[in-house]
């Protein structure tokens, strides 16, 4: 590999030029293959103008010294100016979708570079979200389990639920046709000493409607008195 020629300066004067050869073995460095390189990776030498010059593995593609048009190439090409940059497309010298970067040599026109292809960067992605995944679902069919879980407790309690209160109305409408039913008035109040319910005899007895005494203390419905003197007696609902 030819890199380029130089003329020593000597007393103000060139007086000889030094040639610098680099030995390729069928188009690479021999150290290449001892570099601790990810599996399926590979490492190349390009002319900035776009000529391959040295490749590790082998092109499958491309011939050595042929202009290039690949994605390295035009990465390189839209940044003239730049000492690195990255890349990602089709590497026409293997004809696959890699990911790589270049870096300028310093002093000469040629960049050196590494890439790696599209199927290592999934299968290395994928290895790492093994772990993430599989704990991703675990965690999702644990909450579809809970969530049918606590649906099913939910409906089963809405069920308890509803029967509870069917066989509570059921009460109610035993206990209400059974009070407008029998001869004596009857009035029902609640904890608080309020009137909830009043049947027709008791209507009839205090003169008043039964939908204008609902809601009203006791005390103001039916005034209790001692049978004897007709003096005022406590409420019993207040003690109870």
């Amino acid at each position: 590999l030819f890199l380029g020629a130089q003329g020593i300066p000597y007393r103000h004067s060139v007086v000889t030029n030094m040639v610098a050869l680099l030995p390729l073995q069928h188009g690479q460095f021999p150290f290449w293959r001892n570099l601790p390189l990810p599996a399926l990776s590979s490492v190349f030498l390009l002319r900035r103008d776009g000529f391959l010059e040295s490749l590790y593995p082998l092109p499958t593609q491309s011939p050595f010294g042929a202009r290039q048009n690949g994605i390295a190439v035009q990465s390189i090409r839209a940044h003239p100016q730049a000492r690195s940059a990255s890349f990602y497309g089709l590497a026409t010298a293997f004809n696959q979708w890699r990911l790589g970067a270049w870096n300028q040599v310093r002093g000469y026109p040629l960049v050196a570079g590494v890439g790696l292809p599209r199927s290592f960067l999934l299968a290395a992605w994928w290895n790492r979200m093994t772990g993430p995944f599989a704990a991703m679902l675990a965690l999702l069919l644990l909450s579809t389990f809970g969530y049918w879980t606590f649906r099913r407790v939910g409906e089963d309690r809405q069920r308890e639920r509803s029967a509870h209160d069917l066989r509570l109305w059921e009460a109610k409408e035993r206990a209400e046709v059974t009070l407008h039913s029998i001869g004596d008035g009857v009035i029902t109040t609640d904890t608080q000493g309020r009137v909830t319910d009043i049947n027709p005899v008791a209507e009839s007895m205090l003169g008043s409607a039964r939908s204008d005494l609902l809601g009203k203390p006791l005390e103001t419905v039916f005034h209790i008195a001692h049978e004897g003197d007709h003096l005022p007696v406590e409420n019993p609902i207040r003690r109870v």
